[in-house]
C-alpha cells in the first residue's frame, strides 16, 4: 500500500475506476438514455402516430370502446380500456383472450377514438424500455441486477476515495486547461466529478436501496424466513405480491353503459384532488377496468392520472362502481407499491424510488437527471482515457513484464466500451426501422442487433490500434446519428417537420438530439484523427511539471 492517506485513496480510487469503469460507463449512458424511454418508445413505434392527437370525447369513445368488446370478448373474465395518452392517440382495449379460443392469452386491439376503427398494431418493441432494463439488469435477470448492485457498490467507494484524493475541491472545479494531453484529461474528469458529486451519489444511493430486498436480504431471511412476501404482510403492504382473486360469475345481466359512469368519476377525483388544485389533470380518466362483464358480479374501476405528492408517492385514485346499476362503491387510493398509508420503511423506499426514476418536477426535472447523467458518463470516460493517457510511455510496470500488453489492452478496452457502446444504441434505433415490421419476436432481434453492433465494434477495437480505431468508431457512431433522421423519413415517411405539425415534440426533439450528438461525434473524430494517436498524450517532459502532474493525480 502507499505511505499517506491521500495516495492510498488515489490507489483505490485508480483500481476501482479502472476495472468497473467500463460498466459504470455504459450503466450511466443508457440510463441518461433511459429518462426519456417513453419519448424513444414513441419514435420507435411510428404506428401510434395514425391517429391525430386532438380533443377526444373520452363518453363517444368509450363507448366504441364497450361495443368492440362486446362484439369480441363477451366471455371474457376482465377487459381494460385505456384512454389517449400524450405518447398515443389512440385507444388501447385489452382483454384475457377466453373469448377467441378460449387459451386465456391477452389479447390487445388499438381503436381510433374517434370512429372506433380498428388500427392496426404497433410495431413489437420494447422501445426505450431497453435503456432502462439494460441499466439496471444488463438484460440478465436477477444476475444483472447482482452484478450491477456490486458495481454501484464500487461505484461509491471510488467516488469517496476520489473526494479525499482530490482534496482541492474547487479550485479543480474551476481549472480546465485545453489541448495539455494528460492535464486537460485531468481537468475534464475532475470539473466533471464535482459538478456531479451530489447527483451521482444521490443516484448510486438511491439505485441500490430500490432493490434492499434482494441487495440487504439478511433481515428478511433472519426475522421473515426469507420470505418478502411475510415482510410485507407484516407491514399491511402484501396486496401488491399476491395477485387478485377474480369474484365468481353471476347470473347472466347487462353491463352498465360505461360512458354514463365518466362525469360522476371526474367529480370525484376532481373532489379528490383537493381545494388547492384547479388543474384539469386531476380529474383525467387513464383508464376503465371491467370484471366479469356480463354478470351479476361485475364491477367497473375508473382510475384517475398519478399525482405526485412531493417526492414520496406518485399515487393513483381508483373510483370502483356496480357494474350492472352503476352506482358508486368506494375510491381506492394507492401508490405503485406501498400505498398512502404505508409503514415508514416502505414509504422510506417510494421516496428512494421517486428520486431515483426522476418522478417528480415534469420535464425539468428529466432534462436535469439526463444532463447530469451524460455528465457522469462523461467523468466515467475521461477517467479511463486519463488512465491510459498516464501511462502512454508504457513505462509503468504494475503488472511486471506484461505491463505493455495489459496498458494495450486497456486502451483498446476503451474504444470497445465508450465508442461500441456509442454505435450500439444508434444501432438499436436503425434495427427498429430495418427489421421486418411483422417479424415474430422483433423486439428480440432488436436487442440482437444492439449486442450485435456492440459485440463488433469491440471485435473491431481490439484487433485493430486505438490511434485508428478511435477516430473510426466515433465517425461511424456520428453517421448513424446524423442519418437517422434521413432513414425514418424513407422508412415512415416522417421528419422533423412532419412530427412538429403533427404535435409530436417528443419524436422531433429525438431526431434533433439524434443530429446534434452526430454532429459532435463526427467533430470528436476529426479531433482524434489530429491527434494522431487517439487521444494519448504523454506525460509532461518537465520534471519539475512531471512532479506537479503526479501530485495532481494522487499517484494514480
Amino acid at each position: 500500500m502507499k505511505t499517506s492517506l491521500r495516495q492510498s485513496m488515489a490507489w483505490l480510487h485508480t483500481w476501482c475506476g479502472l476495472w468497473l469503469g467500463w460498466l459504470l460507463f455504459a450503466v450511466f449512458l443508457t440510463g441518461s438514455l433511459g429518462v426519456f424511454h417513453a419519448a424513444v418508445t414513441r419514435w420507435m413505434q411510428p404506428e401510434r402516430l395514425m391517429v391525430a392527437a386532438g380533443a377526444v370525447d373520452n363518453e363517444r369513445a368509450l363507448a366504441h370502446a364497450q361495443h368492440y368488446l362486446e362484439r369480441h370478448a363477451p366471455q371474457s373474465a376482465h377487459w381494460e380500456i385505456a384512454f389517449p395518452a400524450s405518447d398515443d392517440a389512440a385507444m388501447h382495449l385489452h382483454w384475457d383472450g377466453q373469448a377467441s379460443g378460449g387459451d386465456g392469452q391477452a389479447r390487445e386491439v388499438r381503436l381510433d377514438p374517434i370512429t372506433g376503427t380498428v388500427l392496426p398494431p404497433a410495431r413489437d418493441t420494447l422501445g426505450g424500455q431497453h435503456f432502462v432494463l439494460f441499466h439496471y439488469a444488463l438484460h440478465a435477470g436477477m444476475t444483472g441486477v447482482w452484478i450491477i448492485a456490486a458495481a454501484t457498490m464500487v461505484m461509491l467507494v471510488a467516488m469517496v476515495s476520489g473526494i479525499v484524493t482530490h482534496k482541492r475541491f474547487f479550485k479543480d472545479f474551476f481549472t480546465f486547461r485545453p489541448g495539455k494531453g494528460q492535464r486537460s484529461w485531468l481537468d475534464a474528469h475532475n470539473a466533471l466529478g464535482v459538478l456531479t458529486l451530489p447527483f451521482l451519489l444521490m443516484i448510486a444511493y438511491t439505485g441500490l436501496v430500490i432493490w434492499w430486498p434482494d441487495t440487504m436480504p439478511a433481515g428478511i431471511r433472519t426475522y421473515y424466513e426469507g420470505s418478502e412476501a411475510k415482510l410485507f404482510r407484516a407491514l399491511g403492504q402484501a396486496g401488491w405480491l399476491e395477485p387478485k382473486a377474480l369474484p365468481p360469475a353471476g347470473a347472466p345481466a347487462a353491463l352498465v353503459a360505461l360512458p354514463t359512469l365518466l362525469a360522476d368519476a371526474r367529480e370525484r377525483l376532481a373532489a379528490g384532488a383537493g381545494a388547492d388544485s384547479a388543474d384539469s389533470a386531476d380529474s383525467a380518466i387513464r383508464s376503465v377496468a371491467v370484471t366479469r362483464p356480463g354478470t351479476s358480479t361485475a364491477s367497473v374501476a375508473i382510475a384517475g392520472p398519478y399525482r405526485y405528492d412531493g417526492l414520496a408517492f406518485a399515487a393513483q385514485r381508483e373510483l370502483h362502481y356496480d357494474g350492472v346499476s352503476g352506482a358508486y362503491l368506494s375510491t381506492k387510493a394507492e401508490d405503485e407499491m406501498v400505498g398512502t398509508g404505508g409503514a415508514a420503511p416502505l414509504v422510506a423506499g417510494s421516496v428512494m424510488r421517486t428520486l431515483h426514476m426522476a418522478r417528480f418536477g415534469g420535464y425539468a426535472v428529466k432534462w436535469l437527471y439526463f444532463a447530469c447523467g451524460l455528465a457522469g458518463a462523461a467523468m466515467m470516460a475521461t477517467g479511463l482515457l486519463l488512465f491510459s493517457a498516464k501511462r502512454g510511455n508504457r513505462k509503468a510496470q504494475e503488472f511486471g513484464a506484461a505491463s505493455a500488453r495489459v496498458y494495450g489492452a486497456i486502451d483498446r478496452l476503451n474504444v470497445a466500451a465508450i465508442g461500441g457502446l456509442a454505435i450500439a444504441c444508434a444501432g438499436y434505433l436503425w434495427g427498429n426501422r430495418l427489421l421486418p415490421v411483422a417479424l415474430p419476436e422483433r423486439h428480440e432481434w432488436e436487442i440482437a442487433v444492439f449486442f450485435a453492433m456492440w459485440l463488433a465494434a469491440a471485435a473491431h477495437a481490439l484487433a485493430s490500434p486505438p490511434a485508428s480505431a478511435w477516430p473510426r468508431q466515433l465517425a461511424l457512431a456520428g453517421l448513424l446519428c446524423l442519418a437517422l433522421p434521413l432513414l425514418n423519413a424513407l422508412t415512415t415517411g416522417w421528419h422533423v417537420l412532419r412530427y412538429l405539425a403533427h404535435g409530436d415534440g417528443q419524436s422531433a426533439g429525438l431526431e434533433l438530439g439524434a443530429l446534434a450528438l452526430g454532429a459532435l461525434l463526427l467533430w470528436a473524430a476529426a479531433r482524434v484523427r489530429r491527434g494522431g494517436r487517439g487521444g494519448r498524450q504523454t506525460m509532461p517532459r518537465s520534471p519539475a511539471k512531471r512532479g506537479r502532474a503526479v501530485a495532481a493525480l494522487g499517484d494514480a
